[in-house]
């Protein structure tokens, strides 16, 4: 892979409603269900893409969302999909019965955790495997912080289980809010659905934030 010809060819874009088939090709194309949350929830890769797919139009509504396209070909080939809070809850349909929705919703909701008014949660990210090591999803997140900073958001969150994002977020000054182990949720039935499944080393959800505006938790520090 050649990087600097793969950079020079690349632009930042924020991604909105009239990006829609844009964005829902490239979750077609590149979400995989080889994650550790999938896995546990032992999602095909049509439902995965189902599940993003009922949400997709209105995370785009909010103009908060960024990606990267090749410049000489149009084509997406990275991008995040943010939301707002408190303003989200319109953001997410009814998705069906989903035990991964079911799981996600146990977890809380980490701005009122932390006692924020607005806040941003960054979340589905994702880089096409022939741009990976470019630091795409760094600058994604970057650019996510910026755009919290630009609308007044007192914070920034994100849930993940990716080894490659918790460095990132390290990085980045997010702190650990909690960790959420797959094998203690206990689902509406009062069974463990998790319990016994091995995925490998990635056992919990971790939950991040980082302050965007000075408080008594960050002036401490």
């Amino acid at each position: 892979m050649n990087y600097n010809n793969n950079i020079e060819d690349l632009e930042l874009m924020t991604l909105t409603s009239e990006n829609s088939d844009l964005v829902k090709g490239f979750v077609t194309a590149h979400y995989i269900v080889d994650t550790p949350l999938f896995q546990m929830c032992s999602m095909t890769k049509e439902e995965l893409c189902n599940t993003y797919l009922t949400r997709i139009d209105g995370m785009l509504a909010c103009n908060l969302s960024f990606g990267f396209r090749e410049k000489s070909t149009g084509k997406l080939i990275a991008m995040c999909a943010n939301t707002l809070s408190p303003n989200k809850a319109h953001l997410v349909p009814n998705v069906g019965d989903s035990i991964m929705y079911r799981y996600i919703n146990t977890i809380g909701d980490y701005g009122q955790e932390i006692g924020a008014k607005t806040y941003m949660t960054f979340g589905s990210a994702c880089v096409s495997p022939k741009y990976a090591g470019l630091g795409l999803a760094t600058k994604l997140l970057n650019q996510s912080v910026a755009k919290g900073v630009e609308i007044g958001c007192e914070a920034i969150g994100m849930y993940s289980t990716n080894s490659f994002m918790h460095r990132i977020a390290d990085k980045m000054g997010f702190r650990i809010l909690k960790r959420s182990r797959f094998e203690d949720f206990v689902d509406y039935d009062g069974t463990k659905p998790f319990h016994g499944k091995n995925v490998g080393p990635h056992v919990d959800l971790v939950v991040y934030y980082k302050w965007l505006k000075p408080t008594k938790d960050t002036m401490s520090v």
